[in-house]
C-alpha cells in the first residue's frame, strides 16, 4: 500500500522519491496534517511520525555496526520528530524509547557529549510518566550514568549508579541480571574515584553472583573478570598501565554486560 501511494504521489508530481528518503509537496503535506490533526485516537500527525520511526529504526545499535547506516540516515528525522515543541504526550513511551536508543547510537559511535541531552531527557520523562522504580526508568538511569562516566563525570555517575542499584535490588532482586549490571558499573565508578577497597568488594560479590546465576563459562562472567582487574590492582593500574591497556580496561568496564538492553 505504501509503495502504491508513493508511486501515485510521484507520478502526479506531489513528491520526490529517493532510495532512502521522500520529500512531499507542501500541499500534500498540508492535507496530511489536516486529516490527522483532530484524530484523538492516533494523537495527530506528530504522534504517527514517532510511531513510524520507532518501527523503522534498528532496535539495538549498541556495539552493532551493521545497524549504524540506518541510524545515520534516520537520526535527523528522530531528532526532528521528538522535538519538545511538538504535542507528543500520546506517544510518550515511544518518544522516550527513541531518545534512549538514539543516544545509545551516538554513545556507541564515540559521541557521549551528543548523547547526553537525549539520555537525560529520556530519564526525566520516564520518571515523570512511569515513576522512579519502573524498569524502563531504571534502564534510562543506568544508560545515562554510563554516558556520564564516559564524559569523566565519575562522581555524578556514581551517585546515579548507586541509586539505580538500590532500586533494582528492591524491585528486581539481588541476583537479577540488570541488578548485577548496575553493581558492576558502580564498582567501576568507585575505582575511578579512588575507592579501591569498596570497589573490589562489590565487584567480587557481583562476580560470585554471576558465576552462580549464569555459570562459570558465561561470556558476561569472563568479561567481568577482565573488568575486575583495575579494581583488584587499584591505583597501580591507573598510575602505571600503558594507555592502550587502559583503553582495553575501559572497554571491558563498558562490557559489564554492556549497557542495559533497550526497553521493548
Amino acid at each position: 500500500m505504501f509503495t502504491e501511494v508513493t508511486g501515485v504521489l510521484r507520478r502526479r508530481g506531489m513528491a520526490r522519491i529517493a532510495p532512502d528518503s521522500m520529500q512531499v509537496h507542501r500541499l500534500a503535506a498540508a492535507l496530511l496534517r489536516a486529516w490527522t490533526h483532530e484524530d484523538e485516537e492516533s494523537g495527530g500527525w506528530a504522534t504517527i511520525v514517532v510511531r513510524l520511526l520507532r518501527g523503522a529504526v534498528p532496535g539495538d545499535p549498541w556495539d552493532n555496526p551493521p545497524s549504524w547506516p540506518d541510524w545515520r540516515a534516520l537520526l535527523p528525522h528522530v531528532l526532528a520528530a521528538t522535538d519538545t515543541s511538538r504535542p507528543l504526550e500520546p506517544a510518550g513511551e515511544d518518544v522516550t524509547w527513541l531518545l534512549d536508543t538514539a543516544a545509545t547510537y551516538l554513545h556507541t559511535r564515540g559521541e557521549p557529549g551528543a548523547a547526553r541531552p537525549l539520555f537525560e531527557r529520556a530519564l526525566t520523562d520516564r520518571r515523570r510518566m512511569l515513576g522512579e522504580d519502573h524498569p524502563h526508568t531504571l534502564t534510562s538511569a543506568n544508560n545515562f550514568a554510563i554516558d556520564l562516566w564516559a564524559l569523566g563525570e565519575h562522581e555524578r555517575a556514581r551517585q546515579l549508579h548507586e541509586d539505580t542499584l538500590s532500586r533494582r535490588r528492591r524491585v528486581l532482586g539481588e541476583d537479577h541480571p540488570h541488578t548485577l549490571t548496575s553493581a558492576c558499573y558502580l564498582a567501576i565508578d568507585l575505582w575511578a574515584l579512588g575507592e579501591h577497597e569498596r570497589a573490589r568488594q562489590l565487584d567480587e560479590d557481583t562476580l560470585t553472583r554471576r558465576r552462580r546465576v549464569l555459570g562459570e563459562d558465561h561470556p558476561v562472567g569472563r568479561v567481568q573478570g577482565v573488568a575486575t582487574l583495575p579494581v583488584i590492582c587499584g591505583p597501580w593500574v591507573s598510575m602505571s598501565a600503558p594507555a592502550n591497556l587502559m583503553r582495553t580496561l575501559s572497554s571491558a568496564a563498558a562490557g559489564c554486560s554492556g549497557r542495559t538492553t533497550p526497553t521493548p
